[in-house]
């Protein structure tokens, strides 16, 4: 099997597995909250009938709030996610938070593969699937549909681990991270300044981060920074 394909064939396993045992909201895992400035990036849209799409929604962390924010005005989102259980999940999810059934959609196909109209959204949001797009190349397509697909005026926000190391401190050695695209943070910073060069910048930063895997039959850390752009198309 490549390295790549092998890769996301456990991030695959990973994410079902954390879909199949954990709740949407539940305590002790990222699926707890939402990032507040990801769901507050609908404020600075000066428009109503908002138009989303979420790419990589997974069981609906970000979109599910979204959604409610935006229904009573008309407005709706798309989420995309290559799980077929992500997808039965946020079916779930959308009865018990509430989310009117045409306020939110669910699409199983990879971003790769999703078609975007020209000006076809005013908000779409990237977090932590980005860097599970196959190569650079695939990336730029990626952020080239992003922009193209983005209503003038609308925002983008992206959410992208760099930097990342996975550490085993049993056997003191450190491991190939499991992410398809591991980028440096100045790589990918160039790409998004390349490709928003011309867009108003609204955040624009960089923070460490750490998890704990446990999934495997030893402890496992991993470590990064999370690049976040949030901007507005002229």
């Amino acid at each position: 099997m490549q390295p790549s394909k092998k890769i996301r064939k456990y991030e695959q396993e990973y994410h079902d597995n954390l879909y199949a045992t954990t709740k949407l909201g539940e305590k002790g895992s990222w699926l707890s909250s939402p990032i507040s400035s990801v769901i507050n990036g609908v404020n600075f849209l000066n428009t109503k009938n908002i138009s989303v799409l979420d790419i990589g929604c997974g069981v609906g962390r970000h979109c599910i709030p979204i959604a409610k924010e935006i229904q009573d005005a008309g407005g709706g989102v798309i989420g995309i996610d290559i799980l077929a259980l992500a997808g039965e999940k946020l079916e779930e999810n959308k009865k018990n938070f509430g989310v009117k059934k045409d306020a939110l959609f669910f699409e199983k196909i990879s971003i790769e593969d999703y078609k975007i109209e020209k000006e076809q959204f005013d908000y779409i949001i990237a977090v932590s699937s980005l860097e599970h797009t196959e190569n650079i190349k695939t990336l730029k397509k990626v952020l080239k549909k992003m922009t193209y697909g983005t209503k003038k005026g609308g925002i983008n926000y992206i959410i992208i681990s760099v930097d990342n190391t996975l550490y085993n401190p049993l056997k003191n050695i450190f491991l190939e991270p499991m992410v398809e695209k591991n980028l440096q943070g100045s790589e990918a910073k160039k790409l998004l300044d390349d490709y928003y060069k011309d867009w108003e910048i609204i955040e624009y930063c960089i923070k460490p981060w750490q998890s704990i895997q446990n999934n495997t039959s030893e402890m496992l850390i991993q470590k990064g920074n999370s690049l976040r752009l949030m901007c507005r198309k002229k």
